[in-house]
């Protein structure tokens, strides 16, 4: 049993989550089974939803994928880096290249190249009526039932949150406030890995701003922002930072004229130097874009297909190989037949997962095609990495010194990047 297949398995069962929940727009409930009995490989974009699904970041995963795979991937982050240069004539010769290789009846594949189709309408300044239909066919990809089930009754990936907003902005946009509202009630009660959050919540708070009316409660708004930003500063994320604060300056200045109209000297003096440094933090930002020459504004949402940490397997396992001195034959003893490794790194073919685990561990490596800092099924023990790194960039070095000495008790020492881990920690 991999990993991957522990971590499903065991955090479905401790969130008490039902399969058909977790699984619904994305495959079958068999095909779930498979996966997780190791009879079934899931693709890169099904496994990081499943996980996302199960409020895991794949922020700090690594992905060992074979050629095919990789080629892929390396197509869309092609399509996300040419969208963020503004390339839009590239961008829509990537996506006709990719939509020529991808397997269109694989619903993620589709959501992908539907939220790229809506990210270059938006660019482009094309009218709402083709954005609105895009956006609804690739929400209603994944979250079929989005217009009969409250949001709680659901399962969401970032991804999904973010099409849930725009869904609610461009379709229906009088239910836009309460949109965001439910959406900040899901995303605290149900993610509780601070990088995912950072990823939507200050979206979501910057929408639920421009969604009020005159009528809006600003005390609510300026704790949700406050909220928003202090994730942002957590995670050392810029995600809607720039917005926030503008949204921020404009509450600041309706209770700094309320404040002089109740003739409260104290209280303006106070909301005048918080106004002042959010002023100089948004300054800040502007100069810092500005010698980058782009903007601070938030353009859209390719920030959350954006990926690092992908490797392919089959240049991994040669230069793995010949860095180590080994042969084809002393790699594969016991394992598989010499030509499977020949195979692999000549023709850019494939091996079984079971098979490339034991050749990656015997190369020193994870056997896991995605993982964490650490290999583990152990949500205890994730939760415990973070811990650990939270201990550390606050300097409470006993703290963290007693966390990973519970973590080694939690985590098996004969994965070499457990030992790579819990050395360099130390």
């Amino acid at each position: 049993m991999n990993a991957f297949a522990e971590v499903l398995k065991t955090q479905t069962k401790n969130l008490e989550i039902s399969i058909e929940e977790l699984c619904e727009g994305l495959c079958s409930q068999s095909m779930f089974a498979r996966i997780c009995n190791g009879e079934r490989s899931a693709d890169k974009l099904l496994r990081e939803r499943l996980m996302q699904r199960l409020g895991i970041s794949d922020t700090r995963n690594e992905s060992f994928l074979f050629r095919d795979e990789y080629d892929m991937w390396k197509l869309r982050q092609q399509i996300v880096n040419s969208m963020n240069r503004e390339q839009y004539k590239q961008v829509e010769e990537l996506l006709q290249e990719y939509k020529s290789k991808a397997s269109m009846e694989n619903p993620l594949e589709q959501q992908f190249c539907l939220v790229m189709e809506v990210q270059l309408l938006m660019a482009q300044g094309c009218g709402e009526q083709q954005i609105k239909g895009r956006i609804e066919s690739a929400l209603k990809l994944t979250v079929p039932n989005i217009d009969t089930k409250s949001l709680h009754q659901l399962l969401l990936s970032e991804q999904e949150m973010d099409l849930v907003l725009e869904y609610a902005r461009y379709c229906h946009p009088k239910r836009m406030a309460q949109c965001c509202e439910e959406l900040l009630e899901y995303v605290k009660q149900h993610i509780h890995d601070e990088y995912l959050k950072a990823k939507i919540f200050p979206k979501i708070v910057y929408y639920q701003c421009i969604a009020e009316g005159e009528e809006s409660d600003l005390d609510m708004l300026l704790q949700n922002c406050n909220e928003a930003i202090d994730c942002l500063r957590d995670t050392k994320r810029l995600y809607y930072f720039w917005e926030l604060l503008c949204e921020r300056e404009k509450i600041y200045e309706h209770f700094i004229k309320k404040a002089s109209a109740e003739s409260e000297k104290t209280q303006k003096q106070v909301l005048v130097l918080m106004q002042e440094e959010n002023a100089l933090w948004k300054r800040t930002l502007e100069e810092m874009y500005r010698d980058c020459g782009v903007s601070p504004a938030m353009k859209n949402s390719c920030y959350l297909y954006l990926q690092k940490d992908t490797f392919c397997m089959n240049e991994i396992i040669y230069k793995r190989r010949t860095m180590l001195g080994m042969t084809r034959k002393e790699l594969c003893e016991g394992i598989c037949s010499e030509k499977t490794i020949a195979r692999v790194e000549l023709t850019n073919g494939k091996m079984q997962m079971p098979i490339a685990r034991q050749v990656l561990r015997r190369l020193g490596l994870s056997g896991e095609r995605q993982r964490v800092d650490v290999v583990t099924s152990n949500p205890e023990a994730l939760k415990l990495v973070k811990d650990i790194a939270t201990y550390g960039y606050n300097r409470e070095y006993e703290k963290e010194q007693a966390a990973l000495e519970k973590l080694e008790k939690m985590i098996s020492m004969e994965e070499p990047v457990n030992r790579q881990y819990v050395k360099e920690t130390r």
